[in-house]
């Protein structure tokens, strides 16, 4: 899973910051120990802040959206194969 631009509005100022999974990094610090935030214009709550002192940045973790549920698998592969008898009994 790659990191995501999102844009996420703290407290009311908006910032450009990555998002992966639940979690958004954001280039700040953060005064409040759960701030009310928004990602991409959708309200989100707030499970856990992580201030990294060294870098100025907060590392925050949002609860999951109930909505968002994974994709189910077909069981079927994404990218076909060659026929070219590889991996077999040599050549």
């Amino acid at each position: 899973m790659s990191w995501e631009d999102v844009k996420v509005k703290i407290e009311g100022a908006e910032y450009d910051g990555k998002m992966r999974g639940n979690e958004i990094f954001v280039p700040i610090m953060v005064e409040d120990a759960e701030p009310t935030i928004e990602v991409d214009g959708k309200p989100a709550q707030v499970e856990s802040v992580r201030v990294d002192d060294r870098d100025s940045v907060v590392y925050i973790t949002v609860k999951a959206d109930a909505k968002k549920q994974r994709s189910k698998s077909d069981d079927k592969p994404v990218e076909g194969r060659d026929d070219d008898k590889a991996g077999g009994g040599g050549v």
